[in-house]
């Protein structure tokens, strides 16, 4: 049962358990990931770990980049961005203005897959 203790907007924490099942992961790997520093140390309560319920986006990010092929460092890096650093190195949340023509892509090109984007920005030099 989740702790009636609300966390922050008043939702309650969840326990271990509770987001293991809510992420489909065992408690174990929860556990681990906090160790290596890809998930926030949780709350306690009376010496018990309780999450906010984001914790569990944060586990379907996790998630979706070990099943892209990124490794938990890369992924810990990508945790770590700031959204703003990701727009500009992506130009993601931008209007796109027209390039020139020697500069367009190839249309008969399939698109550059996501996780070459996602390894490109995660190369990219901090500002």
């Amino acid at each position: 049962m989740s702790n009636p203790d609300p966390g922050p907007g008043g939702a309650a924490l969840l326990a271990i358990g509770e987001l293991a099942a809510l992420a489909g992961k065992r408690p174990s790997a929860i556990r681990y990931y906090e160790q290596i520093g890809l998930l926030p140390p949780p709350a306690r309560v009376a010496g018990q770990r309780r999450y906010h319920h984001h914790t569990v986006r944060t586990l379907a990010v996790i998630d979706t980049g070990q099943r892209a092929g990124l490794a938990l460092d890369e992924i810990k890096l990508l945790l770590s961005a700031s959204p703003d650093a990701v727009r500009r190195s992506t130009g993601c949340g931008t209007w796109p203005t027209a390039a020139p023509a020697d500069h367009r892509p190839d249309r008969t090109q399939p698109a550059r897959s996501p996780l070459a984007r996602m390894r490109r920005t995660l190369r990219m030099p901090q500002p």
